[in-house]
């Protein structure tokens, strides 16, 4: 004779259980009943899945811009429309600025109709950032170049987009002449202002690589104040926290040679400098394992290649479960290559059910279903 159970599964056994599934399946539960639609778009509970999400990395999706297009490398499940309002700029390149917490920063530099938008790929949900005007031009002889990085206050809970923009004008042979205009925007305030100012750094970039790197809490980009040495090379990390918005100078590696190649990334959740040069087509990682300290980089990987042209036939990624370096080819990615847009930025995204939406908003939203 069957038995009926009356037993109810504690809540927080209901959240532990769904806390460990794909956002897809999450999306499709709401619709079950307004119990769960309450637990699933709680913001306790969307905290709850990005923590496990970033603990298990069984979620992670390589992604990659090239020209026009945004590329999943391996995973059918990501939404890749790209959102509309980035798709006006014809002929304008549409670039990530940064990923952090399942939610890209994508942007084109159309001088029209530029756009930037957050979007959350796992479940399509995107944000069109306002429009901020840059400084007028100073001089007509200036060369502008714009930095971008995007990451997470977790002290404020907002996320947040940098955006320096750095003139300079040739002023040999002295000097290099140049200015610096810093804006931040805050997600929960939908809007821009000014923020603190470099103090004499002038902005590297290799690669045509124009962006921040988040780790640590942070954002990181190469800089210099030797600028009378030519041509300029990266002498120190410049650093900008993300919850004080202030600057601070962090060493580079002594064992650098002068003409040295170096890209910023994150390993383990520390930061990481790829340093190789052309000579002997030897690639090392450092990683500082003490974040701040100069004495903590350390050599943790070296790979050795067979000639330049190596960067632009595998995508190179390095598995944390597996503890080892792996490169992989992906036909769809070579068939719709564009050689006419050199520097593709791959970045990996968690799935997270992080929303855009205006926080204010979302707590009416809340009430609304409660009542």
């Amino acid at each position: 004779m069957a038995v009926k159970s009356n037993q109810v599964i504690p809540q927080d056994t209901v959240l532990d259980i769904l806390s460990s599934l794909p956002v897809k399946s999450l999306v499709r539960f709401q619709s079950v009943s307004k119990e769960w639609l309450s637990y699933i778009s709680d913001p306790y509970f969307i905290k709850l899945h990005l923590k496990q999400s970033l603990k298990t990395r069984n979620s992670l999706n390589k992604i990659l811009a090239e020209s026009d297009k945004l590329l999943s490398l391996g995973f059918a499940s990501v939404i890749l429309d790209i959102p509309k309002e980035l798709n006006r700029a014809e002929h304008n390149p549409v670039e990530i600025a940064g990923s952090c917490n399942g939610i890209l920063c994508l942007l084109n530099r159309s001088q029209t109709h530029g756009s930037t938008v957050m979007w959350n790929i796992s479940t399509g949900e995107y944000k069109v950032l306002p429009g901020e005007p840059m400084k007028p031009y100073a001089r007509d002889d200036v060369y502008r170049r714009i930095f971008y990085g995007f990451g997470y206050d977790s002290f404020n809970d907002d996320y947040k987009l940098l955006r320096i923009v750095q003139d300079e004008s040739l002023d040999f042979p002295q000097n290099i002449l140049f200015t610096t205009e810093v804006k931040v925007y805050n997600l929960k305030t939908n809007s821009w202002r000014s923020c603190e100012q470099i103090p004499n750094y002038y902005l590297m970039n290799y690669w045509g690589m124009e962006y921040y790197k988040f780790v640590c809490g942070a954002l990181h980009l190469l800089g210099t104040k030797e600028l009378t040495r030519w041509p300029l090379r990266a002498r120190v990390i410049i650093a900008f926290d993300v919850a004080s918005e202030k600057h601070h100078p962090i060493e580079l590696p002594n064992d650098m040679k002068p003409y040295d190649n170096i890209v910023l990334g994150a390993l383990r959740d520390c930061l990481c400098a790829i340093i190789s040069n052309s000579s002997d087509f030897k690639v090392n990682i450092w990683v500082m394992k003490d974040y701040g300290v100069k004495e903590s980089w350390t050599i943790m990987h070296c790979l050795q290649y067979q000639s330049p042209s190596f960067a632009y036939l595998k995508l190179l990624w390095f598995d944390i479960k597996g503890e080892e370096f792996k490169d992989e080819d992906f036909p769809q990615l070579w068939e719709n290559f564009d050689y006419d847009y050199l520097y593709p930025k791959a970045v990996i995204c968690t799935e997270s059910l992080v929303k855009l939406a205006d926080q204010r908003e979302l707590k009416k939203r809340s009430r609304r279903r409660q009542n």
